[in-house]
């Protein structure tokens, strides 16, 4: 996930991309929810980099109804 971040970071868009699905495959089998919910949302914000507006909007709608679920401890700012 951070490698992808980082990718995201130096616009490497489509290496960024790559690397956050390989990360979001293992934070899923993991079941690591916040995680997944982390590698959603550079996505999200990759997709916005690529005027990809309609697929960033319904990643960062997905990213937001998965903190929902997460419990107390996670907050999302409207």
């Amino acid at each position: 996930m951070m490698s992808g971040y980082a990718l995201f970071q130096q616009g490497a868009g489509a290496a960024s991309t790559q690397a956050l699905n390989t990360a979001l495959t293992m934070k899923a089998d993991l079941s690591d929810f916040p995680g997944t919910s982390m590698c959603l949302e550079i996505l999200a914000w990759v997709a916005a980099s690529q005027r990809r507006h309609r697929r960033a909007a319904w990643l960062i709608g997905a990213t937001d109804e998965m903190y929902k679920t997460e419990g107390p401890d996670v907050t999302v700012d409207d």
